[in-house]
């Protein structure tokens, strides 16, 4: 899951005996023949997002239990708008650097909507954004994220948490 060209690479290099050895050979020769032939469109190199959200989520879990570091970016220790920036630019995806700017980024999600992958942002009490986190999934009804939590580092925390459901600002979609 984490890794889909490993998968593909792995089932192939299990089952390349079989495959030649299989009468579908020539099937296979023949449309490789006349595809060589024909003008062949550019291939599409890009991931699907189905792909690039479960890349997205392997790093994001992965990370966990990182420490907290005051404007931290990397591996040594993140904040909330850090984290969520080096999440998303390990699959090359670009985020801005605060919480609130990157709640500028992406499309407006309503909480029922929630993907794998969306950021979810939380206000103080004067509506300012200060926290970001990333929405990882449902959990025994829950929708469970992942955040730098000051006190804690990169944890897991859910959205109908008392503290974080007094706070909820909104969501955005970065991954189409």
């Amino acid at each position: 899951m984490c890794n889909p060209r490993w998968l593909i690479s792995s089932f192939v290099k299990k089952y390349r005996q079989q495959f030649v050895l299989s009468l579908s050979m020539p099937l296979l020769l023949t449309a490789l023949v006349a595809s060589i032939a024909s003008d062949p469109e550019p291939a599409d190199h890009s991931l699907s997002s189905e792909a690039t959200i479960d890349s997205l989520l392997c790093v994001a879990h992965r990370l966990q239990g990182t420490p907290y570091r005051s404007a931290g970016k990397d591996e040594a220790g993140f904040d909330c708008s850090g984290y969520t920036r080096y999440v998303y630019g390990k699959l090359g995806l670009k985020l801005n650097a605060s919480a609130a700017t990157q709640f500028a980024q992406g499309v407006e999600v309503h909480p029922d909507s929630l993907q794998q992958g969306d950021l979810l942002f939380f206000q103080k009490k004067d509506g300012r954004i200060f926290h970001v986190g990333l929405y990882v999934g449902e959990e025994a009804g829950q929708k469970a994220f992942l955040h730098a939590s000051s006190s804690r580092g990169i944890v897991k925390d859910y959205l109908e948490a008392s503290y974080f459901a007094q706070r909820w600002k909104g969501a955005r979609r970065i991954i189409p």
